[in-house]
C-alpha cells in the first residue's frame, strides 16, 4: 500500500515535469505567411513561434529604411549581448539582410540579448534561432511606432508606417488669401 502511494506521487511529479517541459518548448517553423510593407510585397525570413511572427531586427530596419519609421541597428563587440536600436535614423546595411536560412534543422532557445531603444531598455519577446535573434513583430512595431496588422483572409502580415506629415505648402501671410502677403487684406485682392 505504501509503495502505491509513492509510485502515484512519483507519477504525478513526472507528469507535471513533462507538461512543464512541453510548455517551455515553443513550436517553431519557418513562417508561411505573406508579408507587406505599406502595401508592397516583401520577402523577409520570418519564423512562426507558437502562432506569432518573429523577425530579425536588421530585416525590419532594412524594410522600413525608406519609410516614416526608420531605425538603425547597432552592435559592438565590447557589449556583445546588447543590441542598440536608434529610432528615426536610416538603417545602415551590413550585409545579409533578408537572407533565408539554408539549414534544414532549427536550433532554438530564448534570446538573452538586451535590446536598447535610444539608450533605454525595451522588453521584446525573442528567440535565438540558428544563431540569429528573432523578435516579435508586434513588440518591434509598438516600440518603433508602426502598425503590424494581420489579414486572416490572405494570411498576410501587413506592416504600415505612419503617413508623412502633410506639406504645408508655401508660407501664407495675412492679406488677400493668395499666400504671397500682398493686398490690403480686405478680400478684394488689391
Amino acid at each position: 500500500m505504501h509503495f502505491r502511494k509513492i509510485a502515484a506521487a512519483l507519477c504525478a511529479v513526472l507528469s507535471v515535469t513533462l507538461a512543464s517541459a512541453a510548455a517551455a518548448s515553443p513550436k517553431v517553423a519557418i513562417s508561411d505567411h505573406k508579408f507587406m510593407v505599406n502595401g508592397k510585397t516583401v520577402t523577409p525570413q520570418a519564423y512562426n513561434v507558437d502562432g506569432y511572427n518573429y523577425f530579425k531586427l536588421r530585416d525590419v530596419a532594412y524594410l522600413l529604411s525608406d519609410t516614416t519609421a526608420p531605425f538603425n541597428v547597432t552592435w559592438t563587440p565590447s557589449q556583445s549581448s546588447v543590441i542598440n536600436l536608434i529610432s528615426g535614423q536610416k538603417y545602415q546595411k551590413v550585409g545579409g539582410e533578408l537572407s533565408a536560412s539554408t539549414l534544414s534543422s532549427l536550433k532554438v532557445s530564448a534570446s538573452t540579448f538586451k535590446v536598447l531603444l535610444n539608450g533605454s531598455a525595451v522588453s521584446f519577446r525573442g528567440y535565438l534561432i540558428n544563431d540569429n535573434n528573432y523578435y516579435s513583430i508586434a513588440d518591434i512595431a509598438d516600440a518603433i511606432g508602426f502598425e503590424a496588422g494581420w489579414d486572416n483572409a490572405t494570411r498576410t502580415v501587413r506592416l504600415t508606417t505612419p503617413d508623412p506629415d502633410p506639406d504645408p505648402g508655401p508660407d501664407t501671410k495675412p492679406g488677400d488669401g493668395s499666400g504671397n502677403g500682398s493686398g490690403t487684406g480686405n478680400g478684394s485682392g488689391t
